[in-house]
């Protein structure tokens, strides 16, 4: 799954083709999750972001796009309140969502917190059983199948995986859309 962060900076396009809010720039997107994520988080500022989780399996498998907001607990009050003020516009911007996680630390941006999170708010049908450390070693596994050694045949259409360092400056509506797809 993908995950994608905007904070502070430049503006760009989003995947519903509106701009992002003034003030606001695309600072990571990558094939590495939540934990992935997590490195490109800012405790001084707000950023907002989406993250793709896989929950169930078989048949029952469901892609789930995740909102993520982070309150930098070190982000002084007035910033936050104004970049708060921005969040319905980037929303907006990012397209629908099923599920709202918020953090206020890097630290809390892992796998397990989310679905943990999740499971109080999206019903997940699997037949095997429910748990917390199942759908985190599930997450885990489908993380590890998106890198370049196991790379699905619908993401042929790229030799080989960059990060986000690697992949520079990418338009909000890329990664976006590569956001929304499965395994993006």
């Amino acid at each position: 799954p993908a995950s994608m962060a905007a904070a502070a900076g430049a503006s760009s396009a989003g995947a519903a083709g509106k701009a992002l809010p003034k003030g606001l720039k695309v600072v990571g997107c990558g094939t590495g999750g939540v934990t992935e994520m997590a490195t490109k988080l800012d405790d001084t500022t707000v950023q907002f972001g989406l993250a793709n989780f896989a929950l169930g399996s078989g048949s029952f498998k469901r892609n789930k796009l995740v909102f993520v907001h982070v309150q930098g607990e070190k982000a002084g009050a007035v910033a936050k309140g104004r970049l708060n003020t921005l969040k319905g516009a980037v929303k907006e911007c990012m397209g629908a969502s099923h599920a709202e996680v918020q953090l206020y630390s890097a630290d809390e941006c892992t796998p397990e917190h989310f679905i943990e999170h999740l499971s109080k708010v999206i019903k997940v049908d699997d037949m095997g059983g429910f748990s917390i450390s199942k759908l985190t070693a599930d997450y885990e596994a489908m993380i590890a199948s998106a890198g370049p050694a196991g790379v699905p045949d619908a993401l042929e259409r790229a030799a080989t995986r960059k990060t986000a360092a690697e992949m520079g400056t990418v338009e909000g509506a890329k990664a976006l859309e590569a956001v929304k797809q499965p395994l993006g």
